[in-house]
């Protein structure tokens, strides 16, 4: 037997589970994803918004998406999810607007470095 083998058998042991079958790990409630265009399509159907992400645009430190929503949906109130719960969520700042027949979501990512220095 490997040192390796050994040393996970050991802990497995310890922690009562079973080294050959994956686990599923829980995380923290606390810990930001990143964007995409199913995770707000989510959190927009929480708040009663039928829409669909058509297309996702990524830059550096920038997000676009672009989203066709049912007919009579307020931009506005697309508007108020994207500034208020869509940060709670993945810790940038959004905010939304219409372009013809469609809402975009811009996404504005913050800098690591003025995270670093509390900006």
């Amino acid at each position: 037997m490997s040192i390796i083998r050994w040393i996970r058998s050991a802990m497995a042991d310890a922690l009562e589970i079973d080294v050959g079958q994956p686990h599923n790990i829980a995380i923290s409630q606390y810990v930001q994803h990143p964007a995409t265009g199913q995770g707000i399509e989510q959190v927009l159907r929480q708040h009663r918004i039928n829409g669909e992400c058509i297309k996702e645009s990524h830059f550096d430190d920038k997000a676009i998406y672009d989203f066709r929503v049912a007919i009579g949906t307020k931009v506005s109130a697309v508007s108020q999810i994207a500034a208020e719960e869509l940060p709670r969520h993945f810790g940038s700042s959004f905010r939304a607007t219409r372009a013809g027949s469609i809402i975009q979501i811009f996404e504005q990512k913050e800098s690591r470095t003025n995270n670093l220095l509390g900006q």
